[in-house]
């Protein structure tokens, strides 16, 4: 059996750790000793349903308290995981169906799991002949694991498609092991001390793999929501880090910066923050100046645990910035180049190669040669935030000069 295996069961019987999710309305607390006897029952029934040791299995949900048992049932029966990039209200569904079935091809993905708040999609995929299991429905007789090498597949991590169309990278239970591996060392994690909070979507290898795979092989305490919840009340992410004495978390740098506005508009002063030790940012250009707002009271995180990293599938954190994007975020220059769909002359698909999938086809032709004014740069105006905004960015957001922008 696997390393990576050998220690995710190896926690489910030693931990009394667990996953705290349905925050803040509803929270709800399982052992990874309880989500591993789901993941047992998960595994029997996907088997009973002719799944087998390689088979391609692909999640659509976003609550993570049934993705947690879903994935680690895909791994017992020793298949591989996809997490598909989910819809949202500013994707025309028509098209996300389209490209979905594409990526489902492209892995040779047997089944497609659902699950909340996605369930209802079940007809579009209907539509398309993909099969599909409801993840409230996998309640199987409990199955023992089976035997799975270190070269077979753990998961088919989809890309961003912020360069090209999206490919699926194949990581392996041996390389899964070394990374999350790495991860606990650098990070310095304790299951006796530690704790665990995230709202990243588990389509993104830095939620799947750092905040929900991390814990449950190693068996650390997490407490998780969506990033529907941060997005609809920012402060929601150190409130989680203030009651639950949180020690390590992980977001872009546009998400640090609301945060920071937030804090420094409410004030916020029941927050305490000072248990967190480590803060991951990465993903996109980081600004130094988003960790001001986290340090002068006793109450705020301290600036030491800001950790610097750079993330793509499939990468250990924490990875320092390369110079140029710091030095540009260090001065401020606001390097992203955007421009609102409404204000956009033509919606013609953009004829930089690069620019494709970032801009999902509908920014302006011209639109990388416009430097973001910066008013127009919301939430955040550091390099490479503009795309995290809602506004439609072009290719040069990741804080490269255009050559016809000088």
């Amino acid at each position: 059996m696997s390393r990576f295996l050998q220690t995710l069961l190896g926690s489910a019987a030693e931990s009394g750790c667990g996953i705290t999710t349905g925050e803040p309305a509803a929270p709800a607390r399982r052992t990874w000793g309880e989500v591993h006897a789901e993941a047992r029952r998960t595994m029997g029934a996907l088997v009973a349903d002719g799944l087998a040791p390689g088979d391609a299995v692909a999640v659509l949900a976003g609550e993570p308290a049934p993705i947690a048992p879903a994935v680690q049932g895909v791994w017992l029966a020793g298949g591989s995981v996809t997490m598909l990039h989910q819809p949202t209200p500013r994707i025309e569904l028509a098209a996300w169906a389209l490209d979905t079935v594409t990526v489902l091809k492209m892995i040779s993905c047997r089944t497609v799991l659902l699950g909340p708040p996605f369930d209802a999609l079940g007809p579009v995929l209907d539509d398309h002949g993909v099969a599909y299991r409801l993840l409230t429905d996998l309640h199987g007789e409990p199955a023992d694991p089976v035997e799975i090498g270190e070269d077979a597949t753990a998961l088919l991590q989809l890309t961003s498609g912020s360069t090209a169309e999206p490919k699926a990278v194949r990581i392996t239970h041996g390389n899964l092991h070394a990374n999350i591996t790495a991860m606990a060392a650098t990070a310095a994690l304790d299951r006796g001390t530690d704790v665990l909070v995230s709202w990243l979507p588990l389509f993104h290898d830095m939620g799947m793999v750092g905040f929900l795979t991390v814990p449950m092989t190693f068996g650390l305490e997490l407490v998780t929501v969506t990033p529907a919840d941060f997005l609809s009340g920012p402060l929601l992410w150190a409130e989680l880090i203030s009651r639950h004495r949180g020690t390590v978390t992980a977001a872009p740098n546009f998400a640090y910066a609301l945060l920071a506005r937030r804090l420094v508009g409410t004030g916020a002063d029941d927050l305490d923050l000072s248990s967190l030790r480590f803060a991951l940012n990465g993903a996109e250009p980081i600004d130094p100046s988003t960790r001001r707002p986290y340090g002068p009271s006793s109450t705020r995180a301290r600036a030491s645990a800001s950790a610097p990293a750079a993330s793509s599938a499939p990468t250990a954190w924490p990875r320092p910035p390369s110079p140029s994007r710091s030095r540009l975020a260090t001065a401020g220059w606001p390097s992203t180049r955007s421009m609102p769909l409404s204000s956009s002359p033509t919606a013609a698909r953009c004829r930089r190669r690069w620019c494709r999938r970032m801009t999902r086809g509908r920014a302006a032709s011209r639109c990388w040669a416009r430097r973001c004014p910066g008013s127009r740069c919301r939430p955040s105006t550091t390099p490479g935030s503009c795309w995290g905004s809602g506004r439609w960015a072009c290719c040069g957001c990741a804080g490269r000069r255009s050559p016809r922008s000088t």
